[in-house]
């Protein structure tokens, strides 16, 4: 959890909305890890991705991805709370994602994928790797810029020697729902 709160940003000085302006559209600016919304933990957007606003009992913007299960309630029960929200700049700030692997348990496996991360000078938050029956299980935390570099970092990894599966996963709902299929966990694919 200290690791999750320290990860990529800031959030203890998110402005509040304006009930009165709620019909404009809002923009999401970061400045040294310091954001003027909150980043959703049960989906975790990253730059450049499609996300939309909703209001907290704060009046903070969170931003939740728009396929995130959760905003999808949340959007249902709480419409007025909507906020529309685009991106803006980004200084010096980054994501911070984990991504789940499986491969082949070969001397090399784990240099390759690292060797990726180094490579593109992606600062790494932990890692976490498992050797079982042969095959080598793992996530690794890293923080990006946004959805292309991640997405770029992806496309690599899939090259490596031995990778069998590569996506995305959030932490929130792996640890609310340990052992149950994840509903936004979908295979890896790369924008256009």
């Amino acid at each position: 959890p200290t690791v999750q709160q320290r990860e990529d940003s800031d959030e203890t000085k998110v402005p509040t909305v304006d009930p009165g302006r709620m019909k404009e559209i809002y923009t999401l600016r970061a400045n040294d890890g310091i954001r003027n919304y909150i980043r959703a933990t049960c989906c975790r957007p990253v730059y450049g991705e499609e996300v939309h606003g909703i209001i907290n009992e704060q009046r903070q913007p969170v931003v939740h991805l728009t396929s995130c299960p959760k905003a999808i309630r949340l959007k249902a029960t709480y419409g007025d709370d909507i906020v529309a929200v685009r991106w803006g700049p980004h200084i010096h700030s980054n994501f911070g994602i984990t991504l789940e692997f499986t491969g082949n348990d070969s001397p090399t496996f784990l240099d390759d994928l690292i060797d990726i991360v180094r490579e593109m000078h992606i600062p790494v938050i932990g890692i976490h790797v498992d050797s079982i029956h042969g095959s080598a299980i793992g996530s690794i935390h890293v923080r990006v810029r946004d959805r292309s570099e991640r997405d770029e970092m992806m496309r690599r990894m899939q090259g490596v020697l031995g990778l069998l599966k590569i996506r995305q996963i959030f932490p929130e709902y792996s640890e609310q729902r340990r052992g149950i299929p994840i509903p936004n966990q979908k295979p890896f694919i790369p924008h256009k």
